[in-house]
């Protein structure tokens, strides 16, 4: 077990992030038509990079406008097919100087509607704009309340399923809806929003209004009149005929069920299951020495990307942690033959990873052991670099905590059979050669980018006391030397520095490389 600090959890911002802030003024400065239309009762945390931003953009400004999320460092993600909706992108930035990362929903039409579906393109879009309000505290342009309350009450209609012929009397909306709803009641005209209401939806829907913005929102009942009254405007903007729309939104819903079932039963994904990389999937190695803190670092790093993109997390090391079944039946042997002989313990004390295989105090059977405890190795690390270059190849992102390599047998992840490469015994040869076939195997998809952690002798050992000290220090020599293709990004980061600079600059690293 590692002795490294442990990662405090950073205190979540209270300002605006420096880039939104950067990028929001220079928007103004271009006079590009934006606002933020939608819940705007928590934009105080999305400007802190707690949740997104939706951004509706004037069409004819798309161009400028990615120009300028290009000048200020945001990064286009292309969200897999069941999860992207017309005239809508994403995009992600980065602050450098915390590290957050900021997601932006941008929107040229209004694209809303069911879940997993959004099957309606309501033409309010001109009427966004054109009323739109600046936040002179956030400096952000955002719709006017009265279009926005008109808009959560008919993106609530149109989210709201069987259930509102249940329980009609219930309230219909509630949570974060039910916030913006009395937010944006607080801070509208009734006569104003009638009369919009009127313009944009009919006079039978403004009619409904006064009695669904009580504090207790609509009721079921309300809602669903609501709905039944708007529904003539709303056929006119559907995008779907009504059996593709059904299809479409139930394949996705059961797809998004499928999906959270494999999360809770911690089954890998087969595939990308949120945005994947346009330019092309990233492979990161952590490397370094016992207590650099790689698998800290891998587990944060996995749990930053993850909010919004596809990661898979690979450990590249023999720990047991990540042993096969196989694995693990080979080393409870061991345990077993350890305890029968209890004299030789002092011989075996450790992984069985770390003791020499062709040692001549082995007998036959420990050797044959060691051999097949070593390919079972070997075969867990063949299926680990087969699903890593899929899952790049696919435009995710790979985290690999410590990585096999073949410049140094017998340590820091290294062949453990290659003096076994020219023997006389034909069975002791085609171990080696398989198990050198696996590094061949790994090394046809190289990692993007090498993340090397350095450290100090003294502050290894304090932190992995348990090491033997000639063993630590062959260890911190290797990190250095290990050599990568041209097509490997090598970036040196302090490991002895506090936990949170070294994460910083993992992430300022990691970013400039996706």
């Amino acid at each position: 077990m590692s002795n490294a600090p442990a990662l405090e959890t950073p205190t979540p911002a209270t300002q605006t992030l420096s880039v939104l802030r950067a990028l929001f003024a220079q928007l103004a400065e271009e006079e590009i038509a934006y606002c933020h239309w939608k819940s705007n009762e928590h934009l105080r945390a999305a400007m802190v990079g707690a949740t997104d931003l939706d951004l509706l953009v004037e069409r004819r400004a798309a161009l400028r406008f990615t120009e300028v999320l290009a000048a200020h460092g945001f990064k286009r993600f292309a969200p897999i097919p069941r999860r992207a909706y017309p005239a809508v992108e994403d995009f992600l930035g980065f602050d450098y100087d915390t590290g957050a990362l900021v997601h932006l929903h941008v929107h040229y039409e209004l694209t809303i509607g069911e879940p997993y579906l959004k099957g309606y393109r309501l033409p309010w879009e001109h009427i966004t704009l054109a009323t739109r309000r600046l936040d002179a505290e956030e400096g952000v342009y955002t719709a006017d309340p009265h279009i926005e309350l008109l808009l959560l009450l008919v993106r609530s209609a149109l989210k709201a399923g069987t259930e509102m012929l249940s329980r009609r009397a219930a309230p219909a909306m509630r949570g974060g809806a039910l916030r913006e709803l009395r937010w944006l009641c607080e801070r509208v005209s009734p006569d104003i929003l009638t009369r919009q209401a009127r313009e944009l939806l009919g006079s039978a829907a403004a009619d409904l209004l006064p009695g669904m913005l009580s504090p207790a929102g609509p009721t079921r009942a309300q809602l669903h009149t609501f709905r039944t009254v708007i529904t003539p405007m709303l056929r006119d903007c559907r995008s779907h005929r009504p059996v593709l729309a059904f299809t479409h939104r139930w394949t996705r819903e059961l797809a998004a069920h499928v999906r959270h079932l494999r999360r809770r039963l911690r089954i890998p994904p087969r595939g990308p299951q949120l945005r994947t990389v346009p330019r092309g999937g990233l492979l990161i190695a952590l490397l370094g020495a016992d207590g650099a803190g790689k698998s800290t670092l891998a587990r944060e790093l996995d749990k930053w990307l993850s909010w919004k993109l596809d990661v898979m997390s690979m450990y590249g090391g023999s720990g047991a942690g990540s042993a096969s079944m196989s694995r693990r039946l080979l080393e409870g042997v061991a345990t077993v033959a350890r305890r029968a002989h209890p004299r030789r313990s002092h011989e075996n004390r450790g992984e069985a990873s770390r003791a020499p295989i062709h040692s001549r105090r082995q007998g036959r059977g420990e050797r044959i052991g060691r051999i097949a405890w070593a390919l079972a190795l070997a075969r867990e690390r063949r299926r680990r670099a087969d699903a890593a270059r899929r899952a790049r190849n696919a435009g995710m992102i790979v985290v690999f905590d410590r990585l096999p390599q073949r410049q140094f047998a017998g340590l820091n992840d290294g062949p453990k059979l290659e003096h076994w490469l020219h023997a006389r015994n034909p069975a002791w040869r085609a171990a080696a050669r398989y198990e050198e076939a696996t590094f061949t195997t790994a090394g046809r998809c190289p990692p993007d980018l090498v993340i090397r952690l350095r450290l100090s002798f003294e502050e290894a050992y304090r932190r992995k006391p348990e090491t033997p000290a000639d063993q630590l220090l062959r260890k911190l020599e290797i990190v250095p030397r290990l050599q990568f293709t041209t097509h490997s990004r090598v970036i040196d980061i302090d490991a002895g520095q506090p936990l949170q600079m070294v994460l910083l600059e993992v992430k300022r690293a990691v970013w400039e490389s996706l």
